[in-house]
């Protein structure tokens, strides 16, 4: 079980039964929290170059350019990266930290993954293909995001691992 709370586990994202006199509160709040999210997607992106970080300190092949890069650009996987996890997965031993730690990254990107199909379903069910805020279809928009996975070359090295 993951150490990850989920949206699934807390309900359902969006109470239909909301009165009106409440929706544009609500959608306020909403909002508010979004942007909110948006601003700190740098510090979840900075929490990706300290994983690889902590890689490279233990002397596995991160590529220094990954360790430096501009975080507002999306994140290119690398063949390097996925022979590090290969390494640390070689060690599968509980008391392998770079092991456990993997293992926790998976059970975020699992979760994360699972809350924002829930997510799309829950855009799907409200509001379906109607523009939503800065005038695009919250479905055509949020469905690629789908296939992007957090920790690419922990999820393709998994392909390899024997």
């Amino acid at each position: 079980m993951s150490p990850v709370r989920t949206t699934a586990e807390s309900g359902p994202a969006v109470d239909n039964d909301v009165p009106t006199p409440y929706a544009a509160y609500l959608r306020t709040e909403v909002l508010h929290t979004l942007q909110e999210r948006v601003s700190e997607a740098p510090a979840e992106m900075a929490f990706l170059v300290n994983v690889l970080a902590v890689l490279h300190r233990r002397g596995l092949p991160v590529p220094a350019a990954h360790l430096r890069r501009d975080l507002t650009e999306p994140y290119t996987p690398h063949p390097d990266v996925e022979q590090a996890w290969l390494r640390v997965y070689a060690n599968r031993d509980p008391g392998n930290e770079l092991y456990r730690l993997g293992e926790l990254l998976a059970d975020i990107a699992e979760e994360f993954t699972t809350w924002k199909y829930r997510h799309l379903m829950s855009v799907r069910r409200t509001v379906g293909d109607r523009p939503g805020f800065y005038g695009t279809s919250g479905t055509a928009w949020l469905a690629p995001t789908l296939d992007e996975l957090p920790y690419p070359e922990l999820w393709s090295a998994r392909s390899t691992l024997g």
